[in-house]
C-alpha cells in the first residue's frame, strides 16, 4: 500500500513542477511586438509580454528615488510606462548581484518569482515576501552574511515564516525552503530543502527540532562558521554534500533512525574530528571509534573525516567517503576490496599514504605513497608525496585531483594512460615531464592546473585529446604549437 505521505509529497512536487513551467513560459513567451526594455523610477525593466516584466537591474548610478529610500528597496508589484499597466511578475537572475548599499527588502504585492537576485547583497539585513510569491530560488540570498530577518506575508498561500522564525517554509510541504543565520527552525517543518541554508556565512550553531525526517542536498554547504549541530531522533534521510564546506564543524552525532546518507556529506569539513553513529542504529555504525560513518551490511565507509581510523575488517571505502577530508596519511587495511571513484580527490593535505602487504587488491609497493590496483596496474589515488612507480600503467580517474603536487612532476615511462580529470585543480602544478611517449592523455587530464605552463612530451606521444590541458596557461601555448606544426 502506497503511504499517505508519499502521495501527499508526489502532491507537492507535481504543483510546484507546473508552477516552474508555468514560469518559464512566461519568461520565454512574447508577444507579437518585439521584446524591449525601458526605465521606470531607478529599475530597469523587460517585457516579457503586453501586461507583463520582469525588474532585471537598476536604472543607473541614482539610487534616492521612492523605491529605494533609506536603504530600502521596494519592488513595485506594477508599474505604468507609456500610459500602460504592466505587472511585475519576477525579478531577474543577478538583478542585483552584489548591490552594497541595500539593508531592508520588500517584494511588493503581484511579484510571483524571486530568482537568484540578490548574492552578494553584503549589507542586507531583512527581506519580506508579498502574499503572490509563489517561487523563491534557494540561491536568492547566497553570500548576503547580515541577513537576519525573513518575513513571509500571513496571506501568502504557499509559504509562511511561522512563530517568526526567520525562514520560508512551503505550508503543505514543511519543507524549510530558505534560512539564515538568524532561523529558528520551527515545529512542523519536515524537511530541510536543498541548499536551505547554502552560504549562510555567520550561522554558527542550530538545533534541527524532532519532526525533521530530511537534510536535503547540500542544505547547510558552504557554512563556513558552522561549529555545532544537532541532528533529531526523527531524522531518517541526510543527502548529497549536506555539510559540504563546513569547515568549522567540530563533531556530528548520526541519531538511530537515519537509513539513508548520501555521498560527500562532510566534504570540506577540515576541522571535524567526532563522527559517532548511534549504537541502536540498525543500518549504520561507527565500528571500533573510527570516526567514521559505516554501512553495516556491506563493511563500507560512506563518510569519514581527517581524523577517521580505516579499521581492519572494512570492505569498501565508497564514492567521495573522504572527499576533501583533512586526511594527512590514508592506511589501507588488508580487508579493503574496493575503492571507489573519488573516495580521496582533494585531499590536499595528505603527504603519505599506505597499503597492507596483505591486501589483495591494492598495493603500495616501495614506498611508493599511492594506492596501485595490482591486477591492472592502475594509479587509484596518489597524494604530495608519489612517486610513481615503473609498473604503473594508468593514471585513474582524479587520481591526484586537487592534490597538492610538488611544482615539477615526472610522468614516468610505462604509464600508458592518463585518465580524465587525473590531475584536475592541481592547482602548484606548474611543470610536467612526459617520460616516455606511449601515453595517451585523456580529456581534462590536467584542467584547471592554473600555473601548468610548461609541458615536456617527446615528439612522439600516442594521443592527447582535445581540452586535456583545458583552462591552464598551457593550452594556448599546445593550440599554437599544433597550429604552426612545431609538433
Amino acid at each position: 500500500m502506497i503511504k499517505t505521505d508519499v502521495l501527499f509529497n508526489s502532491a507537492i512536487m507535481i504543483k510546484r513542477y507546473i508552477l516552474s513551467l508555468l514560469q518559464l513560459f512566461v519568461l520565454q513567451s512574447v508577444s507579437a511586438k518585439e521584446q524591449f526594455e525601458f526605465v521606470q523610477g531607478c529599475f530597469r525593466y523587460t517585457v516579457d509580454n503586453d501586461s507583463v516584466v520582469r525588474v532585471v537591474g537598476l536604472s543607473g548610478d541614482s539610487l534616492h528615488t521612492p523605491e529605494f529610500a533609506d536603504s530600502t528597496m521596494v519592488i513595485p508589484g506594477t508599474v505604468v510606462h507609456d500610459a500602460r499597466t504592466y505587472q511585475v511578475q519576477s525579478i531577474g537572475r543577478h538583478a542585483f548581484e552584489a548591490v552594497g548599499n541595500i539593508k531592508h527588502l520588500v517584494i511588493g504585492e503581484g511579484v510571483e518569482f524571486v530568482n537568484d537576485a540578490f548574492v552578494g547583497c553584503g549589507k542586507l539585513e531583512s527581506v519580506r515576501l508579498s502574499s503572490t510569491v509563489n517561487t523563491v530560488d534557494e540561491s536568492a540570498f547566497d553570500y548576503c552574511p547580515n541577513l537576519r530577518s525573513i518575513v513571509v506575508d500571513e496571506g501568502n498561500e504557499w509559504y509562511d515564516s511561522r512563530n517568526g522564525c526567520n525562514a520560508v517554509i512551503e505550508s503543505e510541504s514543511g519543507t524549510l525552503v530558505l534560512g539564515c543565520y538568524k532561523t529558528v527552525i520551527p515545529e512542523g517543518v519536515t524537511i530541510i530543502g536543498e541548499h536551505a541554508f547554502d552560504c549562510c556565512i555567520r550561522l554558527d550553531s542550530l538545533v534541527i527540532p524532532e519532526g525533521v525526517k530530511k537534510l536535503s542536498v547540500g542544505c547547510f554547504q558552504y557554512c563556513p562558521s558552522l561549529r555545532y549541530v544537532q541532528l533529531p531522533k526523527s531524522l531518517e534521510t541526510i543527502e548529497t554534500f549536506a555539510f559540504d564546506g563546513c569547515r568549522l564543524l567540530d563533531s556530528v552525532f548520526i541519531p538511530e533512525n537515519v537509513s539513508e546518507i548520501g555521498e560527500g556529506i562532510f566534504s570540506g569539513c577540515y576541522n571535524l574530528r567526532s563522527v559517532v553513529v548511534d549504537k541502536r542504529n540498525r543500518i549504520y555504525n561507527s565500528r571500533k571509534d573510527c570516526n567514521a560513518v559505516v554501512e553495516t551490511s556491506r563493511a563500507r565507509i560512506v563518510a569519514g573525516c581527517g581524523s577517521s581510523k580505516i579499521v581492519k575488517g572494512i570492505h569498501e571505502i565508497g564514492e567521495f567517503a573522504f572527499h576533501n577530508a583533512s586526511l594527512s596519511h590514508i592506511s589501507i587495511p588488508s580487508t579493503v576490496f574496493r575503492i571507489g571513484e573519488d573516495a580521496f580527490s582533494y585531499c590536499k593535505f595528505c603527504t603519505s599514504i599506505s597499503v597492507s602487504r596483505d591486501n589483495s587488491v591494492y598495493h603500495s609497493d616501495d614506498g611508493c605513497n599511492a594506492i596501485i590496483e595490482k591486477a591492472t596496474g592502475r594509479l587509484v589515488q596518489g597524494c604530495a608525496g608519489t612517486v610513481i612507480p615503473d609498473a604503473v600503467k594508468e593514471l585513474g580517474f582524479r587520481s591526484f585531483a586537487g592534490v597538492t603536487l610538488p611544482s615539477t612532476f615526472v610522468i614516468p615511462e610505462g604509464v600508458m594512460k592518463i585518465d580524465r580529470y587525473a590531475f584536475f585543480d592541481c592547482a602548484s602544478l606548474k611543470c610536467v615531464v612526459f617520460s616516455g611517449s606511449s601515453a595517451h592523455v585523456e580529456w581534462n587530464a590536467f584542467g584547471g592546473c592554473t600555473q601548468l605552463g610548461f609541458v615536456f612530451l617527446p615528439d612522439n606521444i600516442e594521443r592527447i585529446d582535445k581540452g586535456a590541458f583545458c583552462n591552464c596557461p598551457y593550452e594556448k601555448l599546445f593550440m599554437e604549437h599544433i597550429k604552426s606544426g612545431e609538433r
